[in-house]
């Protein structure tokens, strides 16, 4: 079984994937040290409501519990948007793990080498960033980010889980990026105060990418000049000495046409886009979410277009 692990492991290297495999008993360790932060009072309960509900620390595979927890690591670069707006363009950047192109290429790596062997494999519903550093994977940031020793934190993460014999166990400590003991970039790059020296967990019911993954208005508090990004935040991967040696330039950038953007800012539903945005928006994966990018787009246009 070890030769198994070790052609899994090796055969997703060569896909350009990360991978580490743990034995399935740690679901629970995940989900004590989710409770544990939850009643220590790490995580805000509203948040926590809202975002960490959906884990599932007693899955099954076809009636059976599983044997192995698998998490892939998939390097992404941030990508670029262009919206030409009354006669100016306009450049808004994608975060990374907003691309889930790599989701099912990580899926079928796993699969070519399980499948012939008799094993399942399929996703899971864990917290992914606990369980990639809690594999030795990746480790954390101050910001609470992972780092991949290769990819920096310009990648996703996804998680599996297998009737494979977890032979081999790469369940560790926790650790965190040497280079933040020292450190203090992302605290004064976060313009929310999210992020902070006086706790390891980060307020992340103050991260504007919260709050622009979310439908309802901004808080009054959350200024205009704090978004950069057409969804999600960059502020502290683009200060983070841990990320100057990762290649983070996006390719080519997704144009939208001056009657794209007008139609985007008008719709009041998604049969309202035209043709060619919804594509684009596809391309994004930001389709299902067209209407917090509409309102995020709206946003930093009424910022940084002509009056």
């Amino acid at each position: 079984m070890q030769d198994v692990i070790s052609e899994l492991t090796g055969h997703a290297a060569s896909r350009g994937f990360g991978v580490r495999v743990a034995g399935a008993g740690h679901l629970e360790n995940l989900r004590e040290e989710i409770t544990a932060r939850l009643n220590g009072g790490e995580v805000d309960r509203a948040f926590a409501a809202e975002r960490l509900e959906h884990f599932e620390f007693a899955p099954a595979i076809n009636g059976k519990q599983p044997n192995a927890i698998i998490v892939t690591a998939a390097p992404q670069p941030q990508r670029l948007t262009i919206f030409r707006y009354r006669g100016k363009d306009h450049e808004y950047p994608v975060p990374p793990t907003y691309n889930w192109d790599t989701d099912e290429a990580a899926a079928a790596a796993l699969r070519e080498v399980l499948a012939p062997r008799g094993y399942d494999v399929f996703p899971a519903a864990i917290p992914k960033k606990l369980a990639a550093v809690r594999t030795g994977l990746a480790r954390y940031g101050r910001n609470n980010i992972a780092y991949h020793p290769e990819f920096g934190s310009y990648f996703r993460l996804q998680a599996f889980l297998s009737d494979l014999p977890a032979t081999t166990d790469h369940w560790t400590e926790a650790t965190w990026l040497p280079e933040c003991a020292n450190c203090i970039a992302c605290v004064r790059a976060c313009p929310t105060g999210a992020i902070t020296t006086e706790r390891a967990v980060i307020r992340a019911e103050r991260c504007l990418t919260y709050f622009n993954e979310r439908p309802e208005d901004f808080p009054g508090w959350v200024k205009p000049a704090w978004h950069t990004c057409l969804i999600g935040c960059l502020r502290c991967q683009l200060a983070c000495p841990a990320d100057r040696d990762i290649d983070i330039r996006p390719g080519e950038p997704f144009r939208f046409g001056e009657a794209e953007t007008d139609n985007l800012l008008a719709a009041g539903r998604e049969s309202d886009l035209l043709p060619g945005l919804r594509e684009k928006l596809a391309a994004l994966w930001l389709l299902e979410d067209w209407g917090l990018v509409a309102r995020n787009l709206r946003v930093l246009l009424e910022r940084d277009g002509p009056s």
